[in-house]
């Protein structure tokens, strides 16, 4: 990118170079026209979806002709997301200029792929790629390189070698037509809450529904069986809203979050379902942003999680985002999915969290969650079914709800592991059964490390 600038720049061009090496500014070669990501977000942690993120929301916030991503071409990854799900860089020519991608590093350098990293690395350019406006590449061999390895190559396919004019880099590139979206009439949200003891965060919960910007969608909440009568008095206090706004509050006896899910949807009306947890705090823009984003006809759409300043434990924010509405401040990220990667949803969720936009077709056609009380991982193996079945999955790139770390997640309950082996079963089934200690071989690591949080859990807990 410092090598292509001033040439760029000397054809005619105005360009400026967004840095995503993070390092500091006083670190980084001195060219005119630079913005430092390290500068911009200040980041914990530099992994490659982060910084894809952060590229994506710098990016979205400019207004450019076309941006061209040199190494990292992962970095693309969700502005393409975004541009392909209609919310983002409409009119802006998106090109991957690649001289070199992740998987053929490793092919030159005989290694075979480590861990998650490589993994994601691997996802991340090929996706970029596909969804790219097109493809520059160096050299012809990188190309067929590509093609080779299976990797879905935009109809723009140029090759511009490095000494070749810059002119003649400038000439092919075209921005894309404005995307022509079907217009979101007919889309009408049902928001799916089971709620259970939590009478305090059920009513934040509730407070974040009522700020939405979009004001046409349902609510149907689900009382699991609480023995806490504090959520039926904050129900009770709420009725007068819930019957003006056409919303609906229920009860069933405990059964878990699965099953309260599916009694909510047998209770929804809307075209999509809209699932979250009580404990979490929808951002104002979230439906209405959902919403948008549907247009794209993605079955199911995740989103980017925003760490809640009221978390108990887990990792310090990795980046710092602000959001659509400017009062709110920035919000802090410590994760990232990225969408529909089996290789990688084998090791960790990589597809998204609960608070997900699913279409009420592609949930029933599915069988909604499965499971019952004692299932921890109900939304993972959801969205594995869902992606080995075919549908479209999807991330936002967007922050539209604070999730929050408490004493009462379920995620470090003592049924752990024998939840996650169930939520394997979408895998399992794909492999031979002589194969299956391999593959759970490869899920050790992370088993061990979450084993590792709960004990540490349990130790800062005892007298």
């Amino acid at each position: 990118a410092f090598g292509l600038a001033p040439r760029l720049r000397a054809a005619g061009a105005e360009v400026t170079v967004l840095d995503t090496t993070w390092q500091p500014a006083a670190d980084g070669p001195s060219v005119s026209n630079v913005v430092r990501l390290h500068d911009v977000y200040a980041p914990a942690h530099p992994y490659m979806p982060l910084r894809s993120l952060c590229v994506h929301h710098w990016l979205s916030r400019q207004r450019f002709d076309h941006v061209i991503f040199c190494a990292p071409i992962s970095a693309a990854y969700y502005a393409t997301v975004a541009q392909g799900l209609g919310t983002d860089h409409g009119g802006t020519g998106l090109w991957v200029l690649a001289a070199e991608c992740h998987g053929r590093f490793l092919q030159r350098a005989a290694r075979f792929p480590a861990g998650r990293t490589d993994i994601e690395l691997d996802f991340l350019e090929r996706q970029a790629v596909a969804r790219a406006t097109g493809l520059v590449v160096s050299t012809a061999e990188v190309g067929e390189w590509m093609a080779a390895a299976g990797w879905t190559l935009p109809a723009r396919f140029v090759l511009w070698g490095v000494e070749a004019p810059a002119e003649a880099l400038l000439a092919v590139l075209e921005p894309p037509a404005e995307a022509l979206l079907a217009p979101a009439a007919g889309v009408r949200v049902s928001v799916c809450m089971p709620t259970y003891n939590r009478p305090d965060y059920l009513r934040e919960a509730l407070g974040s529904l009522m700020a939405q910007t979009c004001e046409d969608f349902q609510v149907v909440v689900v009382d699991d069986g609480s023995t806490d009568p504090g959520v039926a008095a904050v129900l009770d206090e709420l009725r007068p809203v819930f019957a003006a706004r056409g919303w609906t509050a229920l009860r069933q006896d405990n059964a878990g979050p699965a099953v309260a899910r599916r009694t909510a949807r047998a209770a929804a009306t809307g075209t999509h379902l809209l699932f979250m947890d009580d404990d979490n705090l929808a951002l104002p823009h979230e439906i209405e942003r959902f919403v948008a984003a549907s247009r794209s006809g993605a079955d199911i759409i995740a989103c980017i999680p925003g760490q809640h300043s009221q978390c108990d434990f887990g990792p310090e924010p990795a980046a710092f985002l602000d959001g659509l509405d400017p009062a709110q401040g920035s919000v802090g990220v410590d994760w990232t999915p990225v969408g529909a990667s089996p290789a990688l949803a084998m090791l960790v969720n990589c597809l998204g969290d609960t608070n997900s936009l699913v279409r009420a077709e592609v949930y029933d056609a599915l069988g909604g969650h499965r499971g019952t009380r004692d299932f921890l991982h109900e939304d993972y193996d959801f969205f594995v079914r869902a992606m080995f079945a075919g549908y479209r999955l999807e991330v936002l790139p967007e922050v539209l709800f604070l999730y929050r770390r408490h004493d009462g997640s379920r995620v470090f309950g003592e049924k752990l592991f024998g939840s996650l082996l169930t939520a394997l079963d979408p895998f399992l089934e794909r492999i031979p059964t002589d194969m299956h200690p391999l593959f759970l071989m490869l899920r050790h690591d992370w088993h061990r490390r979450h084993a590792a949080v709960a004990e540490q859990r349990r130790a800062l807990d005892a007298p």
